[in-house]
């Protein structure tokens, strides 16, 4: 098994997505695999966060949403939302006040998404991270 650096998946879901949208089709029976074992492995990751996440920075029903503390946050968006729009500002603001890093990501199977598909991402701060190792 290769391991894959955060941003070569990224891409490789991305080009997928791209694929879809413009051939109109439902994700294979290999990709549907795939989307069920990262949802299940993000659930686990999820399940292990050790801090409550009052602090709702996004809602966008169908498309983001984002809880995060000082030192931990946690994002959903579609596949469609593009990064850089306005409406993620406060994640972006929050992620740069508390010194946040990426520390796990996945592209996951969700009902309750446009497209049915997602971007999970996790961030924490640094304090939080050196904790942890």
């Amino acid at each position: 098994m290769t391991t894959e650096t955060a941003d070569e998946y990224r891409t490789r879901h991305e080009a997928r997505i791209s694929r879809q949208m413009w051939e109109v089709r439902p994700p294979s029976e290999d990709e549907q695999a795939e989307l069920e074992r990262e949802g299940q492995r993000m659930e686990k990751v999820i399940l292990q966060m050790n801090e409550s996440l009052e602090e709702e920075l996004v809602n966008e029903e169908c498309f983001a949403e984002a809880l995060a503390s000082e030192n931990q946050l946690i994002f959903f968006k579609s596949v469609i939302v593009n990064d850089t729009i306005s409406g993620l500002d406060p994640v972006w603001d929050h992620i740069a006040k508390h010194g946040m890093v990426l520390v796990d990501q996945a592209f996951t199977k969700a009902d309750g998404m446009m497209f049915g598909q997602m971007w999970t991402r996790i961030y924490k701060s640094r304090a939080a991270v050196e904790v942890a190792a």
